[in-house]
């Protein structure tokens, strides 16, 4: 099974090689016997971040988009991927009722990114999700540290990223007990997994973000690693006084709905913007979206801590990738033939 494994991961190391062999950006990569879309950047250290999106989302979508390229001016290489999504549907409802089919979906999808970067000289990797995103990357950082989830990369996990993290999926705390296979980490359940997790973790929301601010305390509980390795932090969003309004592609609807049971454009730490009194409206309040924001600055500040790379981004991706592509076609190979 081992050796199937590790084939099965060299074959998908070769087609990532095809898939950005002309360009550093929108990728397509293969998993389960399906294709998947992925935004890539590459960069000149040796960290790789790998980001799953928000509920209905993309991987150029909230908060990722800001984090893959501000992450990637610090030299990191950065794999954005599409969420896998359930027959029906995004409501939260069809996950739930689909979850052992996302859970295979979601290793699947890792296993090709791990392939991806396992070519681009990244030793590395840092797990990174937004909201649905993060539940996905803290089952997957727990079943890597646990050791029932096993990829041929060479690969070293650094720490997890959760932005707008929520929690398990009654509210409860964890009843899982002694996982031996990876399907026994429900993809949706934050909690649980978070109790198998040593890794440094940076768990951060916005504050106005109700959901994530009720189960903050329960979160960093059940934390398995060191109580300084769990870096919890607000993101200050704009006040709730009926004045902003958040930019939702070309349009502007209210920060703030009147049912503040539903979270809000807070979760998606979006700027805000209040109306100019002549039928426009202005940008007022920054939350993300520029290197000094909120948002870039605490995930700047937890990614220092692993290197002091201050390396640009690559410039001429076109250039880079071929090179990359040579590099990992040549890595396949050798894999292949040490199966064989």
């Amino acid at each position: 099974m081992a050796g199937i494994r590790s084939i099965k991961s060299a074959l998908l190391c070769a087609l990532a090689s095809t898939a950005f062999a002309t360009q550093a950006g929108p990728i397509t990569l293969n998993a389960n016997g399906g294709s998947f879309g992925a935004e890539l950047l590459v960069g000149t250290s040796d960290i790789g971040v790998v980001f799953f999106h928000g509920r209905g989302q993309s991987p150029d979508g909230d908060v990722v988009r800001q984090l893959r390229t501000q992450l990637n001016a610090l030299g990191h290489t950065t794999l954005a991927l599409d969420n896998p999504q359930p027959v029906g549907g995004t409501d939260f409802a069809n996950y739930a009722a689909q979850e052992s089919a996302i859970d295979d979906e979601v290793f699947g999808r890792l296993d090709a990114a791990l392939a991806t970067l396992d070519g681009l000289a990244v030793q590395r990797v840092v797990l990174a999700g937004f909201s649905l995103g993060s539940r996905f990357m803290t089952a997957a950082t727990a079943a890597w540290e646990h050791g029932v989830y096993s990829h041929a990369s060479g690969l070293n996990l650094l720490a997890l990223i959760g932005v707008g993290m929520y929690g398990a999926l009654d509210g409860s705390a964890p009843t899982l007990a002694a996982p031996l296979v990876i399907g026994d980490f429900n993809v949706l359940d934050t909690h649980t997994n978070l109790s198998f997790i040593g890794v440094p973790v940076l768990d951060l929301y916005g504050d106005q973000d109700l959901s994530a601010v009720a189960n903050a305390a329960l979160r960093r509980s059940q934390y398995a690693g060191l109580a300084g390795d769990y870096q919890q932090a607000s993101v200050q969003c704009p006040p709730n006084d009926g004045s902003y309004f958040a930019r939702v592609g070309s349009s502007f609807e209210p920060y703030y709905g009147a049912d503040q049971t539903d979270f809000n454009r807070c979760h998606q730490l979006r700027n805000g913007w209040r109306s100019d009194g002549q039928g426009g409206y202005v940008e007022h309040f920054i939350v993300r979206g520029a290197a000094g924001a909120p948002l870039e600055m605490h995930v700047g500040a937890f990614m220092a801590q692993f290197s002091a790379d201050t390396g640009q981004p690559v410039t001429e991706p076109g250039a880079l990738a071929l090179i990359a592509s040579a590099l990992l076609a040549l890595r396949c190979l050798r894999r292949i033939d040490r199966n064989q």
